[in-house]
């Protein structure tokens, strides 16, 4: 079974990076280019920024948390979760610069 630890290592590994919130902070890997996004009906495709992190780290996240992921200028806030699906463990999180 693969822990947190481990998929935070993996995060880390591919180059993730700090992002810090109000509560806290979390390591997640920064995708900001044009990206297909699976949804409960046909799929759709994004513009908007996005970052990949533990679902247990970013749970307690609510929409429109403030957001500032390292090396990137400006704050994001979080336009919206993509679920956990099939269990990774992993979220996707869109957001709004």
């Amino acid at each position: 079974m693969i822990s947190d630890a481990d998929r935070r290592a993996s995060v880390i590994a591919l180059g993730g990076r700090r992002v810090t919130h109000p509560a806290g902070e979390f390591y997640a890997i920064f995708r900001h280019n044009f990206t297909t996004v699976a949804a409960q009906g046909p799929d759709f495709e994004t513009r908007s920024p996005q970052l990949v992190a533990l679902s247990s780290e970013v749970a307690q996240l609510g929409k429109q948390a403030a957001l500032e992921i390292e090396g990137t200028d400006g704050a994001f806030r979080v336009l919206r979760r993509e679920p956990d699906q099939p269990s990774t463990g992993f979220t996707t999180l869109i957001l709004r610069g």
